[in-house]
């Protein structure tokens, strides 16, 4: 298989401009501003992207041989479609079943349908972010074929084709056909080039690869990372109640998650030979995102301290 190309960090002729890089970055934030406002109005209750979602999907996406950007995609994809696809059940149902007893009693066949197919509806989400996001001549993309041979190992049973073209129609349907994610992915890679143009003397190209596998570990470890977190966040602010709605929030933060990966990023790649870089690249990131300075820091040192100076797997 062809590589897949480096991105561009640092300005050069086939780069992006830099005002092309500021506009994409002004239009993040104003995406996720909306993002954060439907968050606190509880508009997103549920939270499907967990530790062990994240190891399943990222362990397909090497199965497979995907594009970077999908391993995040199709958790976030997923994550989308659960929250829709068990809200509309539990509607249909709670108008199906009036007394509460017989509802609990069928809601308790629903969940057991839903875990029963689990497999299949991260896969089809994985097959549509290959598509979306395939290149080198479709090379990436994942046939019917595939999913059916991988899915027949996984579960042990045979299934049709036609069984997975209607799970990609279905998972569409649910969606409404629309794709669009915010993801801390994103984030990343536009801050990235975005250093690119300010820390001239420093390839920022550099901070790619630890950044992607930081990435990994704060999905794979999002629990015990985000509980560490919230008691940073609200430690020296007793008068903050710790709600579960507040810790929703903080973990739909994508833009947070994404100034502190690549600030952890760079105290990993500036070791003990430039102390200097991390705290300019936090200054930058401070000012483009308006998070606090010391925000950074704590999400930042709370990153770091997870994985506990174990940099082998980010370096």
């Amino acid at each position: 298989m062809d590589e897949i190309a480096d991105p561009l960090y640092n300005p050069n002729r086939y780069g992006p401009s830099k005002k092309i890089i500021a506009d994409s970055l002004e239009l993040l934030v104003e995406e996720h501003k909306i993002f954060m406002q439907e968050g606190r109005q509880g508009l997103r209750p549920m939270f499907f992207k967990t530790d062990k979602i994240a190891e399943i999907v990222f362990t397909l996406c090497d199965f497979f041989v995907v594009e970077e950007i999908v391993r995040y995609a199709t958790i976030e994809i997923f994550n989308r479609f659960e929250i829709e696809h068990i809200r509309s059940a539990f509607v249909y149902f709670r108008s199906e079943y009036k007394q509460i007893t017989d509802l609990k009693r069928r809601w308790y066949e629903v969940e057991k349908i839903i875990v029963y197919q689990l497999p299949l509806r991260i896969l089809t989400c994985l097959q549509i972010c290959a598509k979306i996001y395939a290149s080198n001549n479709n090379k990436n993309q994942i046939t019917v074929n595939e999913i059916k041979n991988l899915l027949d190992r996984i579960t042990g049973n045979s299934h049709a084709s036609n069984i997975i073209l209607d799970s990609e129609v279905y998972v569409l349907e649910t969606l409404q056909y629309d794709l669009g994610v915010i993801m801390p992915y994103t984030f990343v890679e536009t801050l990235l080039e975005a250093l690119g143009f300010d820390l001239r003397e420093t390839k920022i190209q550099a901070l790619h690869k630890p950044c992607v596998a930081l990435l990994d570990i704060t999905y794979m470890r999002h629990t015990q990372i985000y509980e560490r977190i919230n008691r940073e966040f609200y430690a020296n602010n007793p008068k903050k109640v710790l709600t579960d709605l507040s810790k929703m929030i903080i973990k739909y933060d994508y833009k947070l998650l994404a100034v502190a990966i690549v600030t952890s990023a760079s105290f990993v790649v500036a070791g003990n030979e430039n102390k200097s870089f991390p705290f300019k690249v936090i200054d930058k990131l401070s000012n483009w995102s308006s998070i606090a300075f010391s925000d950074i820091q704590k999400f930042t040192f709370g990153i770091l301290e997870i994985i506990k100076g174990d940099y082998s797997k980010v370096k």
